[in-house]
């Protein structure tokens, strides 16, 4: 056993790889040069296996990326609008929405929408409707609710009235096996 001074990674110390002891059949010296590969080999092409295993059990699960990033289309699913900040100081912070709140639905008195919701959408429902509150749905961790949010009658050019940044954001699941 030994102890190092920067305990990184991990190896194995092989009886008699240091010679010792060239004469004992069980030493790792004592075998041919061809065995003396495979071994070191082995131990390389498991720490690939390894790596590729963990790797193809987290793409399995899924992991969320954002519908803007071309290279997933195709791979993407259950695509939402995510709540990625939230502005303080604005009516979403007052109304309690919180990053990683996905919209799900949106109303103000008659008008409501609650299908094919994009951050455009959105934008348009809000500004359609500034200076008045409005209901909010989110779901956050499966678990839905609705609150309610009071819009100014303006802010600044680059930010939205609600005072939240979205994004489209859905789930990759590649299999790799």
């Amino acid at each position: 056993y030994s102890f190092n001074a920067l305990p990184l990674g991990g190896f194995v110390k092989i009886t008699g790889e240091d010679d010792a002891n060239a004469s004992d059949p069980g030493n790792f010296s004592s075998k041919s040069i061809p065995a003396r590969a495979a071994i070191l080999a082995a131990g390389i092409g498991f720490n690939l296996l390894l790596a590729y295993f963990l790797y193809a059990v987290a793409l399995g699960m899924g992991a969320p990326v954002s519908a803007e990033d071309s290279e997933w289309n195709g791979y993407m699913k259950n695509a939402q609008v995510v709540v990625v900040d939230v502005a303080s100081g604005s009516g979403a912070e007052r109304a309690g929405i919180r990053m990683g709140d996905a919209v799900v639905g949106l109303g103000a008195g008659a008008a409501k929408i609650s299908s094919d919701i994009s951050p455009s959408r959105i934008r348009d429902f809000i500004d359609a409707h500034k200076g008045g509150p409005i209901q909010v749905v989110l779901t956050h961790g499966g678990a839905e609710r609705t609150v309610t949010a009071v819009l100014p009658r303006e802010a600044a050019p680059e930010q939205c009235l609600l005072g939240i940044a979205m994004q489209t954001m859905g789930v990759i699941d590649v299999p790799v096996w």
